[in-house]
C-alpha cells in the first residue's frame, strides 16, 4: 500500500516536472517574438522554392562533411578561422548541437546576417531545424534571399574544403564580414546570383 502511494507520488512529480519544462520552453519562445515571426514567415515559402534551395544547401553541407571526415582534414581549422573562433570551440558546438561542420557553417552563416540588436541565437536556429524546418525555410523566415544563401553557402563551403579563397576578416570573422556575406542582406526571397565568400547576394527585406 505504502509502495503504491510512493509510486503515485513519484509519477505525479514526474508529470509536474515535465509540465514545468514545457511551460519554461513556451515562456522562452514567447519572450522571443522574433522566433515566432521567423516561423510564421517560413510557412509562406512555396514548396517549389523550398525544394530548389534545400537540395543545393544539402549538397554543400554534404561536401563539407565529407571533406571533414577525411583523415587529417583541415576543415575545422579553416571554418573556425572563417568564423573568428578557435577550432576547439567549433568542435564543442558541433558536439552540443549534434550536427556536422556543414550544418554549423550554414547556421553561422544565417546568424552572421542578423542585426546586432537581434536576440536570435545559434540555439534558436538549431531548435527550429530540429523541429523540421529546412535551412532554406529558416532563411526565408529571417527575410533572407534564398538565391544569395545558396551561392553564399557554396562559396563558404569551397573555403572550408580548401577549394576557395577566404575573404578578409570582419568583426565576426571572415564569414561575418561584408566581403564574405555582405550581399546576404534582407530582401525578397527570389533566387538571385551571389557569392558569400567574395560578395554574395542574400539580403533582408519585405
Amino acid at each position: 500500500m505504502r509502495s503504491k502511494l510512493i509510486g503515485s507520488l513519484m509519477a505525479g512529480l514526474a508529470l509536474m516536472m515535465a509540465g514545468l519544462a514545457v511551460a519554461q520552453t513556451n515562456t522562452a519562445d514567447q519572450a522571443k517574438p522574433e522566433i515566432e515571426a521567423i516561423r510564421a514567415r517560413a510557412k509562406t515559402l512555396s514548396a517549389k522554392d523550398n525544394e530548389a534551395s534545400e537540395s543545393k544547401i544539402d549538397a554543400t553541407i554534404k561536401d563539407v562533411d565529407a571533406e571533414a571526415a577525411k583523415e587529417g582534414s583541415n576543415v575545422p581549422d579553416r571554418l573556425a578561422k572563417q568564423l573568428g573562433m578557435t577550432p576547439d570551440a567549433l568542435v564543442s558546438e558541433k558536439a552540443k548541437f549534434g550536427t556536422g561542420f556543414g550544418g554549423l557553417m550554414i547556421a553561422h552563416l544565417l546568424l552572421s546576417k542578423e542585426p546586432s540588436a537581434s536576440t536570435v541565437t545559434l540555439d534558436d536556429l538549431f531548435k527550429m531545424h530540429e523541429e523540421g524546418m529546412g535551412w532554406g525555410q529558416i532563411a526565408h523566415g529571417m527575410g533572407l534571399k534564398l538565391g544569395g544563401l545558396v551561392s553564399a553557402a557554396k562559396n563558404e563551403g569551397r573555403v572550408a574544403t580548401g577549394n576557395g579563397k577566404a575573404a578578409s576578416a570582419g568583426p565576426h570573422g571572415a564569414m561575418g564580414s561584408n566581403g564574405a556575406s555582405g550581399a546576404m542582406e534582407h530582401g525578397k526571397s527570389a533566387m538571385v546570383p551571389g557569392h558569400m565568400g567574395g560578395g554574395s547576394a542574400v539580403g533582408h527585406g519585405k
